[in-house]
């Protein structure tokens, strides 16, 4: 059996054309998922409800956690975290941003804030960067798990 050029692309094209398929029935089982539910509802009659301004206020804050995973950000995070502390209408939040050992100006800029402000706290990933933001975000995780069992509260 002899592959010619047409031979390999044909087969080529159809391993692609499968990757395609197989790679977006994750795509098409949401859009079901949506179109199922829109369906439904037209169908049932129900509705959400709108919540208003007064009604989410109205409510108790609930302690969040603002996770900021950081690689060579030091041109911005400093700004970037004045500025949501000066301006989130929010009150029982604190920001968590993680660094690299090896990233000592972002370590710096974000060490200037946290002095400042004792919402902002640095977490410091294990190993040198960079890595992928996943990567951090789960040090920024278990960080904040420290911290609160430190305090004795949780983030919700």
């Amino acid at each position: 059996m002899t592959l010619t050029y047409a031979g390999v692309v044909h087969c080529a094209t159809g391993f692609v054309a499968v990757g395609i398929l197989v790679s977006g029935l994750d795509d098409l089982f949401v859009d079901c998922c949506y179109y199922f539910t829109a369906a439904y509802r037209r169908a049932s009659g129900a509705r959400f409800r709108s919540v208003t301004e007064s009604e989410l206020r109205s409510r108790p804050e609930q302690r969040i956690a603002v996770m900021i995973p950081a690689w060579h950000e030091h041109a911005v995070i400093g700004k970037m975290l004045r500025n949501t502390l000066r301006t989130v209408d929010y009150g029982d939040y604190e920001m968590f941003v993680g660094t690299y050992p090896n990233d000592e100006e972002t370590i710096t800029a974000v060490e200037e804030v946290a002095q400042a402000d004792p919402r902002v706290h640095r977490i410091v990933c294990p190993h040198d960067g960079p890595t992928n933001k996943a990567d951090c975000l789960n040090w920024i995780i278990a960080g904040i798990r420290l911290r609160d069992k430190a305090a004795d509260k949780r983030v919700e």
